[in-house]
């Protein structure tokens, strides 16, 4: 997550929580900002492409969890204003250990 984090830095994204836990099951890897915007990122990460891309791994069932997270946070953070995306970071390590970073935005 911390590549995660670092890449998006890079790109114009200020990482202002990790982690966030709506309950057992609903989750946020990271909450950023970027251009007045609050961005909701779910980060995937595999080791090779054996079990599929990471970002497969992004179900319709997994965004419905990241969307009630994301209203739990926004709830309790007025403060953001209303304009708000859903991003996912996929990492997938070759074979020489180097990470190959995808980032969709808006999905």
């Amino acid at each position: 997550m911390d590549l995660a984090a670092q890449y998006l830095s890079k790109q114009g994204v200020t990482i202002i929580d990790k982690n966030y836990h709506f309950s057992r099951y609903a989750e946020i890897d990271l909450i950023g900002r970027e251009n007045n915007e609050t961005v909701f990122i779910e980060v995937k990460t595999r080791g090779g492409l054996g079990f599929g891309s990471p970002e497969d791994a992004v179900t319709p069932a997994k965004q419905d969890k990241i969307r009630q997270a994301a209203e739990s946070y926004i709830l309790f953070h007025p403060q953001l204003g209303g304009n708000f995306r859903f991003d996912v970071v996929a990492i997938n390590f070759d074979e020489s250990g180097q990470p190959q970073i995808k980032h969709w935005r808006n999905i």
